[in-house]
């Protein structure tokens, strides 16, 4: 930004409740100058939204997510969203990655982990642990799964720019929320 704004109010506005009784909760932000937006999650209506950092104006909406995502979201049990390279990725229970374009919402690409019966939810839920080098790594990940832990579940690497699936490890991330995330660094997870 511009240094000699530094501690400066740039801008000031008053957001209505949105009608329905819904619960908002912040999102990933992307502070790049080619995109500049920050996020919301409409908790009941399971969809994203995606305002200017420069003014606060909305400046698009998304289509609802997969239902089980209600019990996600960005201020669900588990952070579930983060922005890289001018995207928004979402994911949850519903064991869907989508992939959002920031700029104007668009659904670019989904992605889903599908489980048959080896859970309950019909795909592994998942959880971002790191976004690096043009990859999104999402891991299986549930506060309460049961002992053994599920058949199948896995740490997956997928292209950030087109949800292909480039490699998985059994892994079951972590059993208590927050999927931590994983160090990346030089080309080694």
């Amino acid at each position: 930004m511009n240094p000699s704004t530094r501690g400066q109010l740039l801008w000031s506005k008053e957001y209505p409740a949105p009608a329905g009784n819904v619960t908002v909760s912040f999102g990933a932000t992307d502070p790049d100058p080619a995109t500049r937006v920050f996020t919301i999650f409409l908790k009941e209506t399971i969809s994203w939204a995606g305002y200017s950092l420069d003014d606060g104006r909305l400046l698009w909406t998304t289509e609802s997510e997969n239902p089980w995502n209600f019990y996600s979201g960005a201020g669900g049990a588990l952070m579930t969203s983060t922005a890289a390279y001018g995207k928004l990725y979402s994911t949850g229970y519903s064991g869907t990655v989508y992939c959002y374009d920031l700029n104007d919402g668009t659904l670019l690409w989904d992605y889903n982990a599908y489980a048959g019966f080896a859970a309950p939810y019909g795909s592994y839920p998942l959880g971002v642990t790191a976004v690096a080098d043009g990859k999104i790594y999402v891991n299986t990940n549930e506060h309460s799964s049961g002992a053994p832990y599920w058949k199948g579940a896995k740490l997956r690497c997928l292209d950030a720019n087109t949800g292909e699936e480039l490699w998985t490890i059994a892994s079951h991330g972590a059993s208590t929320y927050g999927n931590y995330g994983s160090a990346v660094a030089d080309g080694y997870l």
